[in-house]
């Protein structure tokens, strides 16, 4: 640690790197993203000790849970040591705002030994997010196999609604016809063209659902589009809080969409949440959704369990289980 200090504060311009890591201390704030931004930088810096240490614990984790160590019986130990480096370089950092305090550069707003830090700032908010990138590949190979047979079932479930046009989806999920998106459908003049009239049945004493709806029933993977691309770009991301932020944004869409087709402000229950967040999450097609799930659920911040967080997250879980089951999958 004292070390570490001839790379920090030394006027050796000869060896100083873009970026000059000791300036960006001396504008470091006690905010998420200012710590964020730092953290970045230090371990991309060569000179580093926070670079230094990450690199070693990299090499050891791929030692021990890559190639011939990639076992899924091995996840929870795998997962728990991601948090266990996450909390010490969490000591590290701090430690090393105590050392600029002492070298003179001044106490950063709540105390060079964070005394005062708020709850956001954690090992889950600010290290987390910096170190998961590097890890994620391997990490997530284990959570991937420790679901390999529950996705494998949820994956046949999606196969097989993958295959029913949008009214039928809707209607075999039991999804309220009031709620049902079909304004947004855009039709192609082929599809909005009415079918042949057949002369035998021109008398008929029932009447006929109109041309344009019968053609909606030939239509797939039209509704509720913006709910279904946002939730997709859920395996974009990394860190369990842009995951979590993209859930409640796919709920958000949902229930955009459903508030326009009433033409007005509508609070989605959970009767009518979960058939249409299904239908949103089939339509996504997210293969390894299980993984995804259980990869949140471990590593997002303890402190934003409960709320809305956890009852987005509890009610995906649900569908995702309920893809699994049998009248799903063997659906014709």
């Amino acid at each position: 640690m004292q070390k570490s200090q001839e790379y920090l504060y030394c006027a050796r311009d000869k060896e100083k790197e873009p970026g000059q890591i000791e300036d960006l201390m001396e504008e470091l704030r006690l905010e998420v993203e200012s710590l964020q931004s730092y953290l970045e930088k230090a371990f991309n810096s060569s000179h580093h000790p926070l670079k230094k240490v990450l690199k070693l614990l990299l090499v050891v984790f791929q030692a021990t849970y890559s190639g011939l160590g990639t076992n899924f019986h091995l996840l929870s130990m795998a997962q728990e040591e991601i948090k266990y480096y996450a909390k010490k370089l969490w000591e590290f950092f701090r430690a090393l705002l105590t050392m600029k305090a002492d070298k003179g550069g001044g106490a950063l707003s709540g105390g060079p030994h964070g005394e005062d830090m708020s709850e956001e700032l954690n090992p889950y908010t600010v290290i987390l997010p910096a170190i998961l990138p590097r890890f994620h590949p391997d990490l997530f190979m284990l959570y991937m196999l420790y679901r390999q047979q529950e996705d494998a079932l949820y994956w046949q479930g999606i196969v097989r609604l993958g295959h029913l046009t949008d009214t039928k989806l809707l209607e075999f999920l039991d999804v309220q016809r009031q709620l049902w998106p079909l304004k947004d459908v855009k039709l192609t003049a082929n599809q909005a063209r009415p079918p042949t009239r057949n002369p035998a049945n021109h008398n008929r004493a029932h009447p006929t659902p109109s041309p344009r709806r019968k053609r909606y029933s030939i239509v797939r993977h039209k509704c509720f589009q913006s709910a279904t691309e946002c939730l997709q770009k859920i395996i974009s991301t990394v860190a369990p809080k842009e995951k979590l932020e993209i859930i409640l944004k796919t709920y958000q869409e949902i229930e955009k969409t459903v508030s326009r087709v009433l033409s007005k402000d509508y609070k989605l229950p959970m009767d009518d949440l979960l058939p249409l967040l299904i239908y949103v999450v089939s339509r996504a097609g997210i293969q390894h959704l299980g993984a995804e799930i259980h990869f949140i659920q471990d590593l997002m911040d303890p402190t934003n369990r409960g709320g809305m967080n956890d009852f987005l997250l509890t009610a995906l879980e649900s569908c995702y289980e309920h893809i699994q089951k049998d009248e799903v999958r063997l659906f014709k």
